[in-house]
């Protein structure tokens, strides 16, 4: 395949080899200057005027040829009518994937993270539509009407269980001080048989609800990721001490049949320095990815907090995905390198976004289980038709109806089902 463009530049190469090598794994070339190019080859021109006869055009903008990032407010006019033959095809993927709005000055939530309902792609209800995947395969088919060449997706489509561990466990293995404040609010409360629940937990009389080998043992998952909570308790982080024994040996047994990766605790983005000690800790443990996070809270700021992750090893970053919503946030359901628009290079940290997350959809959305069910449904018929991945975020604490998640159970178990017909490795 060859693609002309009087100009050359390293976001231009990255949409490129999204495009050309991982979603149709076939190679390109590249060039600037249409003397090397034989009269009679097929080739798609990307230029702000068509000049090859018979080519496929794609007329070009100005955005993969900055070296800064701007407001660009023409993105939003292009994402209005995403298929309209007059866009920018390759810099509306680009812009997605890079996360262009999110270096811009939109507002945030209270935790410091990008919101839903700052993107553009909410703003034009394209949030629930893989709309990078969606431009892939229209480009797909103007390859073939326009140059006769058939291209072929690569196949990806299926469903993804991934599991955030904030607390391994309900009652097994708490600090003293902790056990005496709760049951000082049990108490108060009158709630008896939680009182009644902790202590049996305790001596090993109930399984604790929590303990993810509950849902192992229930259900076959195909290649589970878990992201484990590894920090000193704060405000916002409310797990087990890394140093607990049984909490190291818990993750260590797991590491040695699942990837399970860190979950950057909320104080080290607040505080990036922790992050080192944290991965540290982590790492010391057998087993365990030393290379795959998902932060907590989800909490990420670009392009500082993936640039940290970069600097330590981390090629791995499942973070990409809303806490408010349900849908694309980078536009695609496949996994994509990390372009870093602060250097304008692209780097080797690999996204993989998620859609779905339960607490989204329960919390944030104010679903009920049933709703949930038939907004999923949606997801996972675009995962189907466009051949791409679709990653769920679970809790190991979501299946504890005390909790609120009564009902919840169905949700996962029809992911679940739709996993067992179709996953991916």
């Amino acid at each position: 395949m060859i693609i002309y463009c009087p100009y050359q530049s390293p976001r231009l190469s990255y949409v490129l080899d999204f495009i050309f090598l991982e979603c149709f794994d076939i190679p390109y070339t590249l060039s600037s200057d249409k003397a090397t190019i034989h009269p009679n080859e097929k080739v798609i021109e990307y230029n702000q005027h068509q000049s090859i006869k018979n080519s496929l055009f794609i007329p070009s903008s100005k955005l993969l040829f900055e070296q800064e990032t701007t407001s660009f407010e023409e993105a939003k006019t292009w994402f209005l009518q995403p298929l309209k033959k007059t866009n920018d095809y390759l810099s509306m993927i680009f812009y997605c994937l890079s996360r262009y709005e999110e270096y811009n000055d939109r507002p945030r939530d209270t935790y410091g993270r990008f919101p839903s309902s700052s993107s553009i792609l909410e703003e034009t209800n394209l949030l629930q539509a893989p709309v990078v995947d969606m431009l892939v395969a229209h480009i797909q088919q103007l390859v073939k009407s326009v140059l006769g060449i058939q291209l072929h997706t690569k196949d990806q489509a299926g469903v993804q269980m991934t599991f955030d561990i904030d607390q391994c466990w309900l009652a097994k293995h708490i600090p003293i001080k902790i056990n005496i404040a709760r049951f000082l609010k049990q108490a108060i409360k009158l709630d008896f048989s939680s009182i009644r629940e902790h202590e049996a937990i305790r001596k090993e009389q109930l399984v604790d609800p929590f303990d993810i080998y509950n849902i192992l043992n229930k259900y076959y998952i195909h290649k589970p990721l878990f992201f484990f909570l590894f920090a000193q308790r704060s405000t916002f982080d409310k797990g087990h001490n890394p140093e607990n024994i049984a909490f190291r040996k818990h993750i260590e047994t797991l590491a040695e049949k699942y990837a399970c990766g860190l979950h950057p605790s909320m104080e080290s983005f607040m505080f990036p320095n922790l992050l080192k000690n944290e991965l540290k800790t982590f790492t010391s443990i057998p087993h365990v990815k030393a290379d795959m996070t998902r932060q907590h809270y989800l909490a990420f700021k670009l392009p500082s907090t993936f640039q940290k992750l970069v600097t330590h090893g981390i090629l791995h970053e499942y973070s990409m995905g809303y806490a408010d919503n349900i849908g694309y946030r980078a536009g695609t359901g496949r996994s994509f390198l990390w372009f870093d628009l602060s250097k304008n290079e692209p780097t080797e940290l690999r996204i993989h976004p998620f859609q779905i997350m339960d607490v989204s959809l329960k919390k944030y959305l104010k679903l009920s289980p049933e709703n949930a069910i038939l907004r999923v449904q949606a997801l996972v018929e675009q995962s189907k038709k466009y051949k791409t991945p679709l990653r769920v975020l679970w809790h190991n604490s979501s299946f504890y109806p005390k909790h609120g998640w009564e009902g919840w159970e169905k949700v996962f178990e029809y992911l679940l089902n739709h996993q067992r017909t179709n996953h991916f490795d």
